[in-house]
């Protein structure tokens, strides 16, 4: 189980467990699942798609609300993505999708 962070410009905004992350990197999409290998990467303008979530917690403000959610859609306009020991860590211009 990966352990998915989004970061944006004005700080952390969700917290998620899922099974998959996918991504669109500068040179296509790609893929990662629990045990990858370490990765840092250029993201570019396009959709983020988690699967198999087990929890999802939005940070508002000022409080943080959890969601019931299998699959979470989201737009990033660019950023970065770092992923070691089963910790993905995105940041970027992101917006939810559904």
């Amino acid at each position: 189980m990966l352990k998915i962070e989004i970061i944006t410009p004005i700080g952390l905004s969700w917290i998620i467990s899922g099974e998959s992350i996918s991504l669109p990197g500068v040179l296509g999409r790609f893929q990662i699942l629990s045990k990858h290998l370490p990765i840092l990467s250029n993201l570019s303008e396009g959709q983020i798609v988690i699967k198999g979530i087990s929890s999802a917690t939005k940070k508002n403000i000022d409080d943080l609300e959890s969601l019931s959610i299998t699959e979470a859609s989201f737009h990033i306009v660019d950023g970065f993505i770092d992923m070691k020991k089963d910790v993905v860590t995105v940041l970027g211009n992101v917006d939810f999708l559904n």
